[in-house]
């Protein structure tokens, strides 16, 4: 799939490499859409983790807790 594949500048500073054929905007259109999806699953995620860790405390100190 990758045949004839070569990296180009550094991987490290967030640049996305391309393979020497296709189109580099759809690549970079469908990483945007990628990542901004994760960031928005991770966001549902923690925020739902938080609801549940501030409904515990309110509870605990309801109890005196």
């Amino acid at each position: 799939m990758l045949r004839g594949y070569k990296r180009q500048g550094k991987t490290d500073t967030g640049e996305i490499d391309h393979a020497p054929i296709g189109s580099d905007d759809s690549a970079d259109a469908l990483a945007g859409c990628v990542y901004q999806l994760s960031r928005i699953l991770v966001r549902l995620f923690v925020n739902k983790v938080l609801n549940t860790v501030y409904a515990a405390a309110e509870a605990n100190a309801l109890l005196g807790g």
